[in-house]
């Protein structure tokens, strides 16, 4: 289940939003991943305060019992035989994207320059060994708030993950 945002994230979204700033833009001051940023602009471009309130409606339009029954029925129209199926399938399309490729080099590097291992570095940001071979691997990107942890930690200076791009 995806993290909570905060309140005053989400205000801070909608303001960078009615601002008009991009996707991206928007991500970066509000510290929050750009499918977070991503997901508030288009509810909010479809009139709704929040992504969960647009996808009540659509599952309600499509006239699906629950958003679950409303996934299913859209693994089997992209012709995935499980949901879990589908999910690989995302994250082998995320492992191509620059960013994460970039990312995924970073770490490793790092990691080597510093003669540490992924377990180490489990440790000190605070999460599972295997997040970390999944940073690694490219298949996700930490969240804003570890990002920045992460960073220091690798002794990497940040600004936002993004930048690791220019």
């Amino acid at each position: 289940m995806p993290k909570k945002i905060l309140k005053k994230t989400i205000k801070l979204m909608q303001s960078l939003y009615d601002e008009g700033l991009s996707v991206t833009k928007i991500a970066r001051r509000a510290k929050v991943s750009y499918s977070a940023a991503y997901g508030y602009t288009k509810a909010k471009e479809k009139g709704f305060e929040s992504p969960s309130e647009y996808v009540e409606d659509l599952v309600k339009k499509k006239e699906f019992e629950s958003y679950s029954k409303y996934l299913e029925h859209l693994v089997k129209k992209r012709k995935f035989k499980s949901f879990s199926e589908y999910l690989e399938y995302l994250a082998k399309k995320r492992q191509q994207r620059p960013l994460n490729q970039a990312l995924s080099n970073l770490i490793k590097k790092r990691l080597t320059e510093l003669n540490k291992n992924q377990k180490w570095l489990a440790e000190q940001l605070g999460v599972t060994k295997g997040t970390i071979s999944r940073y690694i691997s490219g298949r996700i990107t930490p969240t804003g708030s570890l990002q920045k942890k992460l960073f220091k930690i690798i002794e990497v200076e940040y600004k936002t993950i993004d930048d690791i791009l220019e």
